[in-house]
Order: C-alpha cells, then structure tokens, then sequence
C-alpha cells in the first residue's frame, strides 16, 4: 500500500460537507480528512458527536467511496472542561474507522493544563487504540526543538505530532523553516499536514501547494531520505489569512468550487510528481 494522502475538507469551508464529499469523490481522490476545528472550520459540529449521525456520516462516504485515516477534532487541550469533550471526539473517530485524531494543543502560557489533561488523553488513546496527533500550531507545538520535548515528557507511544509545515512557517512569522526544521522531530511524527503560503501586502495567504513559499522539493528529499509512510492530507484553509505576527482571521468571501477543485487537482499533482521522483 502506497502513502494514503486525503483531502482535508477545510477546502469547502462555506459549503456542505456532502457537497465536500461530492467535489473530491467526483475529482477521483479515495481519501478525506474531516474538518470538526472547533470554532474555525466544523463540518461536523459539537452536537454532531452521537450515533445517529456517525451512521449518516458513515453511510454517505460510503456512496462517494471515501475513507479516513485521520480526522482533524482540533479542541483546546489546555481548557478545563476539555478531556470530556474531546474523548467524545475520540470515540468518534475511532467509530468511523480512522487511525489518527489531530488536534492543537493550546496556549503556551497553559502548559500546564495541557500536561494534566493529555494524562488521561493518552491514557484513553491507548484503551481505543487511536493516536493522538498534535498539529503544529503556533501554541505549545510548533517548531522541533520545542515540539520535541513537550512528545518526550508525555511519554505516551499513542501521543504523536501532526508536522503542518505550512504552520510551523506562518507561526513563527517566517523565522522557522519547515524544510530545515522537519527532520529534528520526523522520530516523533504521525502524520503530515502540506499546505502552502505566500505574502501578499503583507498578509499570509493559502494558496495550490508548490505555489508558495514552502520548499516541498526538499521535504520530499527528507521524506524519501528517511523512508517515511506517514499518511498525511493536503489542508487548504482557503479563507483564512493573517498579517505578519498577528492570529489568524476568516475572510466573508467564500471561493467558487471550480477554484477550490482546480487549487486541489494541481497541488495533488504536484505532490505526487514529487513523490514519484524520489522513489528510489
């Protein structure tokens, strides 16, 4: 079995999620990642969570012929009320039949928080048999170096990182690169997040991977290097932008589906001509 490489939802953000579903079963791509970002992105919503609508939901990828190894239940891990809240996540996604749940972390003021509640996180994970993957994010997970540590001092196998290169690049406002960064953490790494980005009146803006400023030509040359497998779904936050140094913020405009479908066939091209030509 090759690399499995999905298609984040994040794309149709402003549409269904059928109509999601619909436009990449129709670009010909088997796999998906579904977006439930709490407060960013939902295609599936809080109150989404139960047994009614996994049985809807699984039913419908099953008529477009879509599967999932992972699944964005992005919550705020360092919250109060949290591990609850997103053990029903879990549970969720393990139902649906998905290896990996991705999530941010939280502020890197509430560390702490965190370190108290990814205990029975893990714990949980490792019950159901899902990993966690913790996205970089600009917060407690981001560049390797620190990234790292935060993996090591949890300790848990079932207790990853999802390495969104784009991220680690906008977050540290252009100081990290992905390209160089990436490979002090890959022993860590679950899964993948490609997405890229360009400056433009000095905004960051998503945009077709192999199109921005991200040096895939070489994290590809890491991955062959290291023989990684790791799944991993091309994002494209299309609505999200953010000045140099400021958080993210959503546009009103929502783009026509033909743009949306041409951003994807073109970056999947470019990923996989990539991936073609470091095959050993």
């Amino acid at each position: 079995m090759g690399t499995p490489i999905a298609i984040s939802t994040t794309a149709f953000d402003g549409y269904s999620l059928k109509v999601a579903l619909e436009e990449i079963s129709r670009l010909g791509y088997q796999y998906v990642e579904l977006a439930a970002v709490s407060g960013v992105i939902e295609h599936i919503r809080d109150g989404d969570f139960n047994t009614e609508y996994l049985e809807n939901l699984s039913t419908l990828m099953s008529q477009y012929n879509l599967s999932s190894v992972a699944f964005s239940g992005h919550l705020d891990l360092t919250q109060a009320d949290v591990v609850p809240l997103f053990k029903k996540r879990m549970h969720f996604a393990k139902e649906l039949g998905v290896r990996i749940i991705n999530t941010n972390a939280g502020p890197l003021e509430r560390i702490d928080a965190f370190y108290r509640n990814i205990v029975p996180i893990a714990r949980y994970a490792e019950e159901i048999g899902l990993t966690v993957a913790i996205e970089s994010h600009g917060d407690i997970i981001n560049e390797a170096s620190r990234s790292a540590k935060v993996i090591e001092r949890i300790g848990s196998a079932w207790v990853r990182i999802n390495y969104d290169f784009a991220n680690v690049f906008v977050f540290s406002d252009g100081r990290v690169k992905p390209e160089d960064d990436f490979s002090h953490c890959i022993k860590y790494c679950s899964h993948l997040h490609l997405k890229d980005v360009v400056l433009k009146n000095n905004l960051w803006q998503f945009c077709a991977i192999g199109k921005g400023i991200i040096d895939y030509a070489k994290i590809f040359r890491l991955i062959a290097k290291y023989k990684l497998r790791l799944p991993m779904s091309l994002e494209f936050p299309l609505r999200l932008t953010a000045k140099r140094g400021q958080s993210l913020k959503k546009f009103e405009h929502v783009p026509p589906i033909e743009k949306i479908n041409k951003i994807i066939v073109d970056s999947m091209t470019y990923v996989r001509t990539l991936m073609e030509s470091n095959k050993d």
